[in-house]
């Protein structure tokens, strides 16, 4: 019999009744958004190619070469100070993964296929979610003007992630919360690029 994927690095976990309550209570929730809610064939697809978008921070990567696009002055600079937050928190996040070794939801609620390609990662801390922290702290420094709309695109995209079941509930909120904290340590030790500050207004 061929074990399910990961098993056999899965470590020991709490057993006692108030973790038991709140897997239970993460479980529940995250059945009633994948399962529960309604998923329109063609609005799916459309959610899931948007969340394909955060994998390994492509969304992230692609709005801090916008302006190497328009050719601005300072834009390589910009590039590398976005670059390199998503960088270190894709490692770590991927550091922590290992270390917790938490199942994707289709892998524990048998239901191998879901509504899209399932990555080979663990499930904890969602990378999309503190990537994407780190993206909107990173780009909403560089333009704050973009601030809301970048928030907005996250919570979208974190959505995404317990929608097409690729994630628990927990996962993304732990991710949330672990990419704030990468995003607070990297804006303190990364400073700005040298002589280009946030842009302000014409």
């Amino acid at each position: 019999m061929t074990a399910a994927p990961h098993a056999p690095d899965t470590p020991r976990r709490p057993d006692g009744p108030l973790y038991r309550r709140l897997v239970s209570c993460d479980r529940a929730v995250s059945r009633s958004i994948a399962y529960r809610l309604p998923h329109p064939a063609r609005f799916t697809r459309v959610l899931g190619a948007f969340s394909r978008c955060g994998d390994h921070g492509y969304v992230w990567y692609a709005l801090g070469a916008v302006p190497l696009l328009a050719r601005r002055p300072g834009a390589g600079r910009r590039f590398a100070y976005v670059a390199g937050g998503q960088v270190g928190a894709e490692v770590v996040t991927h550091l922590v993964k290992i270390r917790v070794r938490r199942l994707r939801p289709p892998h524990v609620e048998g239901d191998p296929n879901g509504y899209i390609h399932q990555p080979t990662s663990h499930s904890f801390p969602s990378a999309h979610a503190s990537m994407g922290v780190v993206g909107v702290a990173t780009l909403g420094r560089l333009f704050p003007r973009a601030r809301l709309p970048l928030a907005g695109l996250l919570a979208v995209l974190a959505f995404t992630r317990v929608y097409l079941r690729v994630h628990y509930a927990a996962d993304v909120l732990a991710g949330l919360a672990f990419g704030s904290g990468l995003a607070a340590l990297y804006v303190r030790l990364v400073r700005l690029p040298s002589g280009d500050g946030p842009e302000r207004p014409s």
